[in-house]
C-alpha cells in the first residue's frame, strides 16, 4: 500500500521560547521541536502554575519524559483547566531523548488534535522565571538577575557570495552605544567563532574558512548567529541573555512541493499509491565554488554529483513476484548534479510509491543522498547529506435481438490506442459446399500508435488462445476482455482494475472510483442521475445515453486528440548496493515502471498487429450503432416461462457450486453476481449468459485474493469456461480429456474447423505473403495445415483446377490462424506477387478431414476491379492482366528464347499476349523468288515456312 520515508535527527530541530503573555499554540505547525528557552528545555512532569510559561492553560507531561535509548516514543500530556481539574483535555505527542536534549513532535493545541474544544492553550517547559524589566541575566530567567542590556530584536542571518569564494554576515538590530555585543557563531551545538562589537558596530563576518570543525565535517548542520549585550562599566560577566537569529541550514537541503525542508518536518514521508508523484527539490544552501587553479589542471568541470539511493535493507520481507523484489519507491533519476551557475535554484525529483496491486501496508524506506563528485574544497570533504480513457462499443447480440452487447474496448495511453474489436459484422456469409449461411463477426486486436512509439508498459497480452485479452496500462491499471456468446464468442465481457492512481479520478459508465455507490450515476458536469432506472437493479437508459460518445470522440479506429503524446515517464530503483558491484547495476531506471502487476500472463502481441498511423489510422471507419435503439424493458415471467424465483435459484446454484465460490466464500459475497445473473436471464430469457456471471465471480475473487501477498492462489479455481466440464483445471490451465482440445477444452478432436472469412489482398500495396483465415473451432497445434488449391468461381460455385498444397499454419487464436502463400511460378522476375484466386480449406490435425473452402483473392488495383461478395474480378479498360501482372496497351513481353515479342493489346485479349499479324511469305523466301530460283526451291521453302509456323503457333497457344 503506502511507501514512507522515515528519519528523527537530533539536529536541525526548531526552536520554541516562549515570550508572550497569554500566547496560544492553536495555530502552531506540527514539527518537531526543542526548547531552548532560558527557563528550561522540558516540558514539566507536574502541575504548573496558572500563568506560568505566560500561558493561560499550561500544558504538562503526565508521565515521565523519553529515556535516552535513542527510540521515538509517546507522550500524553494535559491541559490544567483548574485546581480541581489538572488533566481535563488530553493530547498525545511523540518525544526523544537526544544527547543535546530532549525533542517534541508538538501539534496545534486544537479541538481536532485533543480531546475536547480548547482555547488559549500552550506548551509549557522550564520552571524559572523571566527576570524583570531592565534587568537580566545569561539565561534571561532568574536566578541572578543583574543590570544588563537587552537585544530586543533578532539577529539576521545573510549569506554573501562572491566570485570564488562566499560568507554570512550576522546583522544585529537596535544596538547601545555604552554596550558591546558579543558575536557566538555556532554550527549545530558546537561554537566556531566570536566576535565583540562596539563603537554601534551592528554586523559580524563569517568567513568561508571559518567554517571549520576538528575532525568533523562541516557542512550538513544548521548555522546560527546569536548576540548577547554588557555594559561597558559593568562587571565582564554581566551579559546578558542571548537571542539567536533563525537557523540556516550548510549543505545539500532537500525539501518538499512547498519549499519546506523535509529534515524540518515530522520526519515522515508519506507516499500513498493512489497518489500522483511528490516532489522533492534538491539544491545546495551555499555557492558551489571550485579552485581556479585544481579546475584547469585537472581539466575537470566545477560541479557536485549527488547520487540518489533507495536503501531498502530495513526491509526483512520485501514483497516478490515473479519478476523478482518489488521495489516499493519509484524515483525520476538516480542523480542530480549541482553547479556554479544553478546550485540555489534546486533540482526537481518526482518520487512516488509503486502501484503493487497488494495489501502489503506501510513499507518503511529511507533515501540516502551521498556526494560522489565533490568541487575539491575542504568545506565539502567527508559530506554526506540527510537522508530524507477505456471506451466500450455495443451492439444488438444477434440480428434478432433486443438487448445490447459489448462487442469491442479500445484503450487509450498518450497518443497510443489498442483495440481488441468484434463488431465488424461480416453479415450472413455462405459457405461454400454446404448449402448455409453463418453470421459471422470478425475478430481483430489492433495497437496504433502516431508517432511510431509505443508507450513503455502499455501492452496487451492473448490469453487462453485469444478467448481474453488483457491490456494493460503505463500507470498500473488493467482492462480484461473475456469473449463470450456461444461457439462463435461474438461478444465480450469486460472488467476495469483501476490503479491506485485513478482513486478519485473515474468518469463515465464504470462510475466514480471512490468507494461511494451512491455517486456511481454521475454526469459530466458532476451532477448525479436520478432520473428513471436509477434505483439499485434498474436500468438507467437516460445515463447510458448521456455517456455515448460521438464520432469526433471516438478513438474506435485509433483516433487520438490533437498534440496527444507518448505516456513516458522515467522512474528509477536507485537501490542501494548491498556488496561490491557496480552501483549502475542497481539504477533500473526505466519507462513508466512505476507501478508492477504479479498477475500478467500470455502471449504479448502488443507488436504483432502494430499500425504507424500518423495521425490517419488505416482503413479507418466509424463505428456504427443505431442511435434511436431503444430496447424494451423486460418483465417477469420471460416469454419462455422464467419467473424471478426460478432464476435467482438457478443463478445461485450454479455459482455456489463453482471452484471460485469455495475459494472466494469468506472473502466475498455472491449477492451481486446472483443479481447479475438474474437480469441476464431476464434480458435474454434463458441461461447463456449464466456462463458471463460466473465469469464475473471469479474475476472478482481472483482479483482480491492477489493483493494478499503471502496467500497462494488456489489457480485451480479459475479455468477459462470451467474447462467445459470436459476436462480438469490444474493451475490456471485446462488439462483436456483424451479425446478433447482447446484452451477451454470446449473441441473435440474430430471435429472439423469451420473457415468463413479470409480478407483479400492487392498485390499492388501489399506483400501478400500471408492468407489471413477467420473462423472457428482452431486448435494450436504443431499439425495445425491450411491446404491451398487453384480455383475459378462461376455463379457462386467453386471450381478447383489444380493440384493442392499444403502448408504449415500459424495458430493465432481460436478464430483466426496465418497461412503462408507461395507464389505461382513466373517467367517475369518481379518483386510484385502475381494476382489470382485460390481456394483454401484447413484442417487441425494433418490428414485428418479439412474445413469447408474459402476462397484467398490476390488482385491488382493497378488493373482490376474486385467485387468480393461475389469473388468475380474484371480488368480495367484499356490495361492487361497477363500472368497475373499488369501492363498499360503497348506494353511488350519480356523476350521469349526466340528474341520474339508481344504487346499487350485489349482489343483483341487482356489475358494473353499479341504478336505482329503474318504475311504469308518470310522476307527471305521473297529475296530467293526474286533472284530467278527455281519452283523446287520456292516449293521446299515453303513447306519449311509452314513448318516454322506451326511449331511457333504451338508454343503461343
Amino acid at each position: 500500500m503506502a511507501s514512507y520515508m522515515a528519519f528523527v535527527y537530533c539536529v536541525s530541530l526548531l526552536s520554541l521560547i516562549a515570550s508572550q503573555t497569554g500566547r496560544s499554540d492553536e495555530t502552531l505547525t506540527k514539527n518537531w521541536y526543542k526548547f531552548t528557552s532560558g527557563a528550561g528545555g522540558e516540558i514539566p512532569t507536574s502541575v504548573p502554575n496558572a500563568g506560568q510559561c505566560n500561558s493561560r492553560k499550561p500544558v504538562w507531561l503526565n508521565g515521565t519524559q523519553p529515556p535516552l535509548d535513542g527510540n521515538i516514543h509517546t507522550l500524553n500530556l494535559c491541559y490544567s483547566l483548574s485546581a480541581y481539574d489538572p488533566c481535563g483535555i488530553s493530547l498525545q505527542i511523540r518525544g526523544k531523548h537526544c544527547l543535546h536534549g530532549i525533542v517534541y513532535e508538538l501539534l496545534p493545541t486544537t479541538s481536532a488534535n485533543s480531546s475536547q474544544v480548547i482555547t488559549g492553550a500552550s506548551y509549557c517547559a522550564g520552571t524559572e522565571k523571566l527576570c524583570p524589566i531592565g534587568m537580566s541575566s545569561k539565561t534571561g530567567f532568574t536566578p541572578n538577575c543583574y543590570v544588563a542590556p537587552t537585544v530586543s530584536k533578532q539577529p539576521f542571518l545573510d549569506l554573501i557570495p562572491t566570485k570564488d569564494s562566499f560568507r554570512f554576515e550576522c546583522i544585529l538590530g537596535n544596538v547601545e552605544p555604552q554596550a558591546l555585543y558579543k558575536v557566538t557563531w555556532k554550527l549545530g551545538y558546537d561554537t566556531i567563532h566570536e566576535e565583540e562589537l562596539q563603537f554601534g558596530a551592528k554586523t559580524s563576518v563569517l568567513q568561508e574558512n571559518m567554517l571549520s570543525l576538528p575532525r568533523q565535517t562541516v557542512l550538513g548542520k544548521n548555522l546560527t548567529c546569536a548576540a548577547r549585550g554588557r555594559y561597558i562599566k559593568e562587571p565582564k560577566d554581566h551579559w546578558g541573555a542571548p537571542l539567536a537569529s533563525d537557523p540556516f541550514f550548510v549543505g545539500i537541503e532537500v525539501s518538499d512541493a512547498s519549499g519546506l525542508p523535509l529534515y524540518l518536518q515530522s520526519n515522515t514521508l508519506v507516499l500513498p499509491e493512489s497518489e500522483d508523484n511528490q516532489i522533492i527539490d534538491i539544491r545546495s544552501t551555499i555557492p558551489v565554488r571550485c579552485d581556479p587553479l585544481t579546475t584547469r589542471l585537472t581539466g575537470k568541470d566545477c560541479k557536485i554529483v549527488i547520487a540518489i539511493r533507495n536503501d531498502n535493507s530495513m526491509d526483512h520481507k520485501p514483497l516478490r513476484c515473479n519478476k523478482g523484489v518489488v521495489e516499493q519507491l519509484k524515483l525520476a533519476t538516480c542523480s542530480v548534479t549541482l553547479t556554479p551557475d544553478n546550485w540555489y535554484m534546486g533540482q526537481s525529483i518526482s518520487i512516488r510509491a509503486t502501484k503493487d496491486f497488494k495489501y502489503d501496508g506501510e513499507r518503511e524506506r529511507v533515501i540516502e543522498f551521498n556526494m560522489t563528485e565533490g568541487p575539491g574544497r575542504s568545506i565539502w570533504d567527508g559530506y554526506v547529506p540527510h537522508p530524507i480513457q477505456v471506451r466500450s462499443f455495443y451492439k444488438k447480440c444477434s440480428a434478432r435481438s433486443t438487448v445490447t452487447c459489448n462487442c469491442a474496448v479500445a484503450a487509450r495511453a498518450g497518443d497510443d490506442v489498442i483495440i481488441v474489436d468484434r463488431c465488424n459484422s461480416m453479415g450472413d456469409i455462405k459457405i461454400f459446399g454446404p448449402d448455409k449461411k453463418v453470421e459471422y463477426n470478425l475478430l481483430r486486436t489492433r495497437t496504433i500508435s502516431t508517432d511510431d512509439i509505443i508507450s513503455p508498459n502499455f501492452r496487451i497480452y492473448a490469453v487462453n488462445g485469444g478467448r481474453e485479452y488483457h491490456i494493460y496500462f503505463p500507470h498500473g491499471a488493467m482492462v480484461k476482455a473475456q469473449l463470450t456468446g456461444g461457439g462463435f464468442a461474438q461478444f465480450m465481457n469486460l472488467w476495469i482494475t483501476p490503479s491506485p492512481a485513478d482513486f478519485n479520478r473515474t468518469t463515465g459508465m464504470c462510475g466514480t472510483f471512490n468507494g461511494d455507490k451512491s455517486e456511481d450515476l454521475r454526469m459530466r458536469d458532476g451532477s448525479v442521475y436520478t432520473g428513471p432506472g436509477a434505483g439499485f437493479g434498474q436500468q438507467p437508459k437516460d445515463f447510458s445515453k448521456h455517456w455515448r460518445v460521438g464520432v469526433d470522440e471516438s478513438i474506435y479506429n485509433g483516433q487520438v486528440p490533437a498534440h496527444s503524446t507518448t505516456y513516458k515517464k522515467q522512474y528509477c530503483s536507485c537501490v542501494k548496493p548491498q556488496g561490491p558491484a557496480p552501483a549502475e547495476e542497481y539504477l533500473d531506471c526505466q519507462m513508466n515502471s512505476d507501478a508492477q502487476r504479479c498477475d500478467q500472463r500470455g502471449e504479448d502481441i502488443t507488436n504483432k498487429n502494430f499500425e504507424y498511423s500518423a495521425g490517419v489510422p488505416k482503413n479507418a471507419k466509424a463505428f456504427e450503432f443505431d442511435p434511436n435503439f431503444d430496447p424494451p424493458t423486460p418483465t417477469w415471467p420471460t416469454p419462455s416461462g422464467w419467473t424471478k424465483a426460478n432464476a435467482t435459484k438457478f443463478c445461485e446454484d450454479f455459482l455456489t457450486k463453482s471452484k471460485a465460490f469455495q475459494a472466494c466464500n469468506d472473502t466475498l459475497t455472491i449477492d451481486e453476481d446472483v443479481d447479475m445473473c438474474v437480469e441476464d436471464i431476464k434480458l435474454s430469457d434463458g441461461v447463456e449468459f449464466a456462463m458471463a456471471a460466473l465469469a464475473a465471480f471469479k474475476e472478482k475473487c481472483l482479483t482480491e485474493l492477489s493483493k494478499y501477498p503471502d496467500t497462494p492462489l488456489p489457480m485451480d479455481a479459475f479455468c477459462i469456461n470451467e474447462c467445459s466440464g470436459n476436462g480438469d483445471c490444474i493451475d490456471g490451465e485446462c488439462v483436456c480429456f483424451t479425446d478433447y482440445a482447446a484452451e477451454d477444452c470446449s473441441l473435440k478432436k474430430s471435429d472439423i474447423p469451420n473457415v468463413y472469412f479470409t480478407p483479400p489482398c492487392d498485390v499492388a500495396t501489399e506483400a501478400c505473403d500471408i492468407a489471413e483465415v477467420y473462423g472457428d473451432g482452431f486448435v494450436k497445434s504443431t499439425d495445425l495445415i491450411c491446404t491451398f488449391q487453384p480455383v475459378e468461381v462461376s455463379e457462386g460455385k467453386l471450381k478447383l483446377t489444380g493440384r493442392e498444397t499444403e502448408v504449415q499454419a500459424s495458430y493465432e487464436n481460436f478464430a483466426q490462424v496465418r497461412c503462408p502463400v507461395g507464389r505461382a511460378r513466373s517467367k517475369r522476375d518481379a518483386k510484385t506477387p502475381p494476382a489470382g484466386q485460390q481456394a483454401v480449406s484447413v484442417s487441425n490435425i494433418k490428414g485428418a478431414r479439412s474445413s469447408n473452402h474459402i476462397v484467398y483473392t490476390q488482385y491488382n488495383s493497378l488493373c482490376q476491379l474486385c467485387d468480393m461478395t461475389t469473388y468475380k474480378c474484371t480488368v480495367r479498360a484499356n490495361m492487361c492482366l497477363i500472368e497475373g501482372f499488369c501492363y498499360n496497351t503497348g506494353d511488350k513481353s519480356p523476350e521469349s528464347e526466340k528474341g520474339t515479342q508481344g504487346a499487350c493489346d485489349p482489343n483483341k485479349s487482356q489475358f494473353a499476349w499479341q504478336y505482329p499479324e503474318d504475311t504469308g511469305l518470310p522476307t527471305w523466301a521473297i529475296g530467293v523468288i526474286a533472284a530467278g530460283g527455281t519452283l523446287t526451291l520456292m516449293t521446299s521453302a515453303l513447306v519449311l515456312y509452314k513448318t516454322v509456323c506451326r511449331s511457333r503457333a504451338k508454343v503461343v497457344a
